[in-house]
């Protein structure tokens, strides 16, 4: 199955619980992505070092941002290539973050707002990207603008990054 090109990134957003390990690489496009193998009960076990209503707290106070008490949340903006949209969800255990799924993109210092929002960087999270069947570093989305959703910044021609997002997961 190919993906559309305007199929946004959607992830699952885990705490790294300490026992992943380097599973193998996947090119995506241009861009070659270490994969990493962890257990489901370790990634289900895995928590955030802030609880839920920090998170909550720190992301109510990003601009245009609407989060609810359940956990959803919508985070609407332009860019200079148009307007972009971060639909989300937090999921908790009572005492801390456990998950956080997104779906669609922003541009890249918006997606470092709301993930120190998350603790990160201090906090290495590993992202399952559900595009590509993948567990990934979080970082490296980052670092080969895969999450970025102002396509005008360098590096990417637009053209490109819309195709290599409309591929087959590898």
């Amino acid at each position: 199955m190919t993906l559309p090109s305007a199929t946004p990134p959607q992830l699952h957003l885990y705490a790294d619980p300490g026992q992943a390990e380097c599973h193998s690489t996947i090119t995506w496009g241009p861009v070659r992505l270490t994969t990493w193998a962890c257990s489901e009960s370790a990634l289900a076990a895995s928590c955030y070092q802030l609880s839920f209503e920090q998170a909550f707290e720190r992301l109510a106070r990003l601009p245009r941002m609407f989060v609810e008490l359940d956990g959803s949340l919508v985070w609407t903006g332009h860019a200079a290539s148009g307007p972009w949209q971060l639909d989300g969800m937090l999921y908790d255990d009572g005492h801390r973050l456990k998950r956080v799924e997104t779906k669609g993109s922003c541009p890249a210092p918006q997606w470092h707002e709301f993930l120190a929002c998350l603790g990160w960087p201090s906090q290495r999270l590993l992202a399952h990207w559900l595009n590509a069947a993948a567990l990934v570093e979080l970082s490296e989305l980052l670092d080969n603008g895969l999450l970025d959703a102002d396509m005008s910044r360098p590096g990417w021609p637009a053209a490109q990054r819309q195709d290599v997002l409309s591929q087959e997961p590898p």
